[in-house]
């Protein structure tokens, strides 16, 4: 895929939400780089104590948590209990119901 502001390869893809309508951008580094868009993924590091505790999740047979000291279990929902907005429409339209469609698909996003 071409980048929308030039010829080279497009290895940036952003989707947002404008006016309940999504726009899609495919950009290459230095087109995006232009506009401000962060090119180089943001990953927490790993540590040894994360690592170990999932270790530990994984022996007991209890399925890890989002992150260390977190209560509870990763739970994926299906639906949200607020505003019923089902995680499948979510990922077809883009746009969340309500506020705590962001607590119930937690595990998800």
């Amino acid at each position: 895929m071409k980048c929308d502001q030039c010829d080279q390869e497009a290895t940036v893809h952003e989707l947002r939400v404008v006016g309940g309508k999504k726009v899609e951008r495919h950009l290459c580094e230095r087109c995006a780089r232009k506009q401000g868009i962060a090119t180089q993924p943001q990953i927490a590091p790993v540590t040894p104590e994360m690592v170990q505790k999932y270790m530990q999740a994984v022996q007991q047979g209890a399925p890890p948590t989002a992150k260390p000291g977190a209560p509870g279990p990763l739970v994926k929902a299906d639906t949200c209990p607020t505003c019923g907005l089902g995680y499948l429409e979510f990922r077809q339209s883009g746009l969340l119901g309500c506020a705590d469609c962001y607590k119930a698909f937690e595990g998800q996003l």
